[in-house]
């Protein structure tokens, strides 16, 4: 949307309430809500475009309100954060907002709270319930369930890059504990770069050990691209993909939501512990 002598406006369709998100030079998202019929004003300052006042219904004075509460508050913690949003939700049972905040400041992080999660969805009413937005994360928490810490981690079979497959009771992998990196050649430059260099110290020490192996597991779609990359960044360790990217099973059901990311298994099969770094 382009502003002309320093005004914008746009006009859309809409047959029931509907969530979009203003976004500022690709950086700064705000959320605004309307319905059928309704006449959004947004008011503001390019300078300060995360403090919005937007009226046209209530869920945009709702939205206008919080935000500005958090603004008396300075620089707030990250836990008063949550706080804030948890007040708001548990006091607003209908709002669509309260599904911006429910994913903005608790879906939305390294390591959720599904239990927290499922209390607030349990305070919504039906009228939000019953959005495609919950039904997916009712599922997507469910598989995540599933690898929770000391439960049996997912079975797979996946290629190498000779073609070969590779599994949990593969030759090397078979009663050793393993440490599973997702990774791909297409994440954050800076993080893998991190994370390999992580575990190429750690790889170095156990590479001969009778009791842990690795294993990379790629998010990539493109084969060239991931052979490229294991070739630039040196990883020595059996290196495994489907090239499905995140669609693929195995992230689904690793619940894989960010990469790099790690787990680290038990000789059983078990999960021991995920996202590690450093010491």
């Amino acid at each position: 949307i382009y502003a002309n002598d320093n005004k914008f406006s746009f006009t859309t369709q809409a047959d029931t309430v509907i969530s979009a998100y203003l976004l500022f030079n690709n950086q700064i998202e705000y959320p605004i809500f309307f319905d059928k019929g309704n006449n959004i004003t947004i008011k503001g300052d390019i300078a300060k475009p995360d403090i919005l006042f937007i009226d046209g219904n209530i869920y945009n004075e709702e939205f206008s309100k919080f935000q500005k509460e958090l603004g008396e508050l300075g620089n707030p913690s990250a836990e008063v954060l949550e706080q804030k949003a948890e007040e708001f939700i548990q006091q607003h049972h209908s709002s669509y907002v309260s599904l911006y905040l429910l994913d903005k400041y608790f879906v939305q992080k390294d390591a959720p709270d599904l239990n927290k999660i499922r209390k607030l969805i349990d305070v919504m009413t039906g009228i939000l319930q019953d959005k495609p937005y919950i039904e997916h994360l009712n599922e997507t928490m469910a598989q995540a369930e599933k690898t929770e810490i000391s439960k049996y981690a997912p079975f797979f079979t996946l290629s190498n890059e000779k073609g070969e497959k590779i599994s949990r009771s593969s030759e090397g992998f078979k009663d050793k504990s393993i440490l599973i990196n997702f990774w791909a050649s297409w994440g954050d430059s800076i993080s893998n770069k991190q994370n390999n260099k992580e575990l190429k110290a750690l790889y170095q020490t156990y590479k001969k050990s009778k009791y842990l192996n690795f294993l990379g597991i790629s998010l990539d779609i493109d084969k060239q691209q991931w052979t490229d990359a294991i070739k630039r960044d040196s990883v020595s360790w059996e290196q495994v993909c489907d090239f499905n990217g995140l669609n693929s099973d195995i992230a689904k059901q690793y619940s894989i939501k960010h990469l790099p990311f790690n787990v680290l298994l038990s000789p059983e099969g078990r999960i021991v512990a995920k996202n590690l770094h450093g010491q």
